[in-house]
């Protein structure tokens, strides 16, 4: 992870208060997330909680926010807000993945995400992400761009230096999507596909 600071915005920070130090798992923190920010995805997130598939281990907010940080190349003052912590949940857990692309909440989330996704992720992170986007495509899901993507209001920030040197993610940390690419993690379980369809159910 990178050394840089970086901030916390403030919805990722009300994760910390609201779920304390108790493991959660990833569905569960996305659960509270979209519960506090429903216009996610131009309003798709009203629609997708509760969600309860779930793949991966549970380990605390603060563990969670650490693993997701590690997807992203932090610049100095960068900040790590919930639109980011919805895309890395969705990285690290494949039901979590496959119910937020089933939807069109992940595509219409990375939309969202004014820096682009790709230009903030780690070198390895951008090649699992490619991966992930060439999934929804193939599956006929629907991609839901914002023509405007909504200004980001100005919120209030909570410094946060990574932990030194910490330990690998566990397996579960980042999906195996391809063989053809290397994953994040090279013990990660493979991915589940999500459902063939013409189009996704997707409620807006």
């Amino acid at each position: 992870m990178s050394s840089l600071r970086y901030t916390l915005s403030v919805s990722v920070a009300n994760l910390l208060e609201s779920l304390g130090t108790a493991p959660v798992s990833a569905g569960e923190l996305l659960n509270q997330l979209l519960e506090n920010h429903p216009e996610y995805g131009g309003g798709i997130a009203r629609e997708v909680v509760p969600i309860a598939e779930t793949s991966g281990d549970s380990v605390p907010v603060d563990g969670w926010i650490d693993r997701v940080a590690r997807l992203f190349r932090f610049e100095e003052s960068s900040e790590l807000h919930g639109r980011l912590m919805v895309v890395g949940l969705a990285m690290m857990d494949e039901r979590v993945r496959a119910r937020l692309i089933s939807t069109g909440l992940l595509q219409a989330v990375a939309g969202e995400v004014q820096e682009g996704v790709e230009a903030l992720l780690t070198p390895e992170a951008r090649k699992t992400w490619r991966i992930i986007e060439s999934r929804w495509h193939d599956s006929g899901a629907i991609s839901i761009t914002p023509a405007d993507p909504p200004s980001k209001a100005p919120e209030r920030t909570q410094s946060r230096i990574p932990d030194p040197a910490p330990s690998p993610p566990p397996a579960s940390a980042v999906g195996d999507l391809s063989q053809s690419a290397a994953p994040v993690s090279s013990a990660a379980p493979d991915i589940e596909e999500p459902p063939q369809s013409s189009a996704a159910e997707v409620s807006q």
